[in-house]
């Protein structure tokens, strides 16, 4: 059960440059939204945020105004925000996107960053998540944090939606932790002496960017033993998720040697906290 948790917060002067352009010209900004003119500018709400709407009670700049949204979230994981469809951006170019955060008064310090949900077919599942700049940029309702970087558009995505996203910056007082059995098997006739993983690296490949730290039971490597043959041994890891929704998926690549026979690399697919 996770403890569900409410902050609303600001968005305000977020723009678009490509990063190049030609040898005798500067980039020109193709995007830049004030919410001077008291409309939300074609943003809406993403992954269970309240739609979000013009406020002026909070400008990065005189003469302008921001966007107001109340984001829900998980105390392990991250929330969704105020959000914007991207369209008529060119594949395989690079663009600097920027914008700036900050939370109403009374809210605890949290993390924020750009994110883009990519549908793209070499995404696991269709969908992609991209963290825009840094992943975790402190917010406060103090002053504004600029959150954004650059983006290399691919050329195979369907469909971009920009999104400002919210997570809780404190661990949870409850993290989200498994063990996850690491089996290596001997498919030969003999035995397989002194079998050992070297190593244990675990990728995300679905979902929001988030964190699983996996800790071995010994230091590398971590020793099996003898294996005979057609036989397995196996190793315990503890993997502890930081910042993780549901729709979060990974792959662990351990790999492992043995004495006289040869090496490998076990792969197991489709994790989830």
């Amino acid at each position: 059960m996770f403890h569900r948790a409410r902050s609303s917060l600001f968005l305000a002067g977020a723009s678009m440059w490509p990063l190049t352009a030609g040898a005798q010209t500067l980039p020109q900004q193709i995007a830049q939204y004030t919410f001077a003119d008291g409309t939300a500018d074609g943003w809406t709400a993403f992954f269970d945020a309240s739609a979000p709407a013009y406020s002026a009670a909070a400008t990065e700049d005189p003469g302008t105004g921001s966007l107001l949204t109340t984001v829900n979230y998980t105390s392990s994981g991250g929330g969704g925000g105020p959000a914007l469809q991207l369209t008529n951006l060119i594949p395989g170019a690079t663009y600097t996107i920027t914008g700036y955060v900050m939370l109403t008064p009374g809210e605890t310090a949290s993390d924020t960053n750009f994110t883009i949900q990519r549908q793209d077919p070499g995404c696991s599942g269709g969908t992609c998540y991209d963290t825009i700049g840094a992943y975790q940029v402190p917010v406060t309702a103090t002053g504004w944090a600029q959150i954004g970087g650059t983006y290399t558009v691919s050329t195979t995505e369907t469909s971009l939606l920009l999104y400002a996203q919210l997570s809780p910056s404190a661990t949870p007082t409850t993290p989200q932790s498994q063990t996850w059995t690491i089996t290596a098997t001997n498919p030969s006739e003999a035995t397989a002496y002194d079998t050992e993983i070297n190593g244990a690296f675990v990728f995300q490949v679905r979902g929001a960017p988030c964190r699983a730290i996996l800790t071995p039971p010994s230091k590398y490597p971590v020793a099996l033993g003898d294996v005979g043959a057609g036989g397995s041994a196996s190793a315990s890891f503890t993997v502890q998720f930081k910042h993780c929704r549901d729709d979060a998926r990974f792959v662990l690549f351990a790999p492992w040697s043995a004495n006289v026979y040869e090496m490998g690399t076990l792969v197991e697919k489709n994790l989830q906290p």
